[in-house]
């Protein structure tokens, strides 16, 4: 197998914001998904976090591969309250805002990709994001 070339600073730039943006993405599907009242939101969510977990599985080896630092996981700061701040209808729209930024960070990485490991990775994201987005409609 050949080896694959260093990153560019463009697919560290869009690899770090789809890190970051998944971590947000994970902690709260925890969060909401422990205060939530309805047993579909809660599924939804808890199904949220697997989605967000994998992505941040997958570009944080990439990050690891070529010695890179890999954002902090917030996960710890997810209290264990489980009084609902916010009706499940905001805690949706929020989770659903987040799919749809992941959908423009994916298709910028997308663009910005030079290898083949990325396009590869980005295409699997974004085609289990639409997926996901169906089911929310």
């Amino acid at each position: 197998m050949e080896k694959e070339d260093v990153l560019s600073a463009p697919e560290i730039i869009s690899i770090s914001f789809n890190l970051k943006k998944s971590i947000m993405a994970k902690t709260l599907s925890i969060g909401f998904s422990q205060v939530t009242q309805s047993k579909e939101v809660r599924k939804f969510l808890e199904d949220s976090e697997k989605t967000a977990d994998g992505q941040i599985q997958a570009f944080s080896k990439i990050m690891h591969t070529d010695n890179l630092p890999v954002p902090m996981s917030w996960e710890t700061e997810v209290t264990t309250s489980r009084d609902s701040p916010f009706s499940d209808k905001l805690m949706m729209y929020h989770i659903g805002f987040l799919f749809q930024a992941a959908q423009v960070y994916h298709g910028t990485g997308l663009a910005s990709a030079m290898r083949t490991d990325l396009v590869t990775t980005y295409e699997r994201h974004h085609s289990q994001k639409s997926n996901r987005n169906k089911k929310m409609v």
